[in-house]
């Protein structure tokens, strides 16, 4: 599947080996120091923002999942990041959400209004898929994260309440997930300080079903790259 990208977002070869050279040293320089002493210190003071996400020159294929049509029983592969298309038989471009079709090995839009900016994570909970990232949705107040109803072909955002950043800041959602231990609920992290009119900071737990957001505790100073879950699942 051929994936297009404005040139304008292109990054030479040697920025990016000089990219990735300062991120080893970065990391070289870092690990011995690192302890437990170290962090619970560092917790206390005043944490300096993530440093932004290496660069994505389209076409990138950051994020991908899988659902499967009730309808038809046939499973397609869902991809987001920062590229762009033109769908087989259609006039019209589209970026950054496609629906990719392993029968056909052929690649679709998804319906209704396209992201604006770049998608970075996906999850599929039953019907529903969960848009994560740096992106505005035409039309609504959605900022970083959006809800797609795949059975009915639509943004299905009208009821949920937005994540809000800090002053000065740009909302990111770097990690979206689900525990089994909370039956619709998913865990929405990355950088932000509200979500509609409950304070959130760096991480907050949604109701898919509700889209009511719940606080965990008083949230992170700082801003949160992942999550994952220990315990029984």
């Amino acid at each position: 599947v051929q994936l297009d990208g404005d040139s304008s977002s292109s990054t030479s070869g040697l920025n990016r080996r000089r990219l990735h050279a300062h991120a080893r040293s970065i990391a070289t320089s870092l690990v011995p120091r690192l302890s437990a002493h170290n962090l619970i210190k560092r917790q206390s003071s005043s944490l300096a923002p993530l440093p932004s996400a290496p660069p994505a020159p389209a076409p990138a294929v950051l994020a991908g999942t899988f659902w499967t049509n009730s309808s038809s029983s046939k499973e397609v592969v869902i991809i987001g990041g920062n590229f762009s298309f033109t769908a087989s038989g259609s006039s019209t471009q589209s970026q950054n959400l496609a629906v990719y079709n392993p029968d056909s090995k052929t690649i679709e839009a998804l319906q209704g209004t396209q992201v604006n900016g770049t998608v970075r994570n996906l999850l599929v909970q039953g019907d529903q898929l969960l848009v994560a990232g740096e992106f505005t949705l035409p039309g609504t107040n959605v900022n970083g994260l959006a809800i797609y109803d795949l059975a009915q072909q639509q943004w299905d955002v009208s009821n949920l309440p937005a994540l809000q950043a800090a002053s000065d800041q740009n909302v990111i959602v770097r990690s979206v997930s689900a525990s089994s231990s909370q039956q619709n609920t998913v865990i929405v992290a990355g950088s932000f300080a509200q979500a509609g009119s409950e304070p959130c900071r760096a991480i907050c737990a949604l109701d898919v079903a509700s889209k009511q957001w719940s606080a965990l505790g008083n949230g992170i100073q700082g801003d949160v790259a992942s999550v994952d879950y220990a315990g029984v699942r």
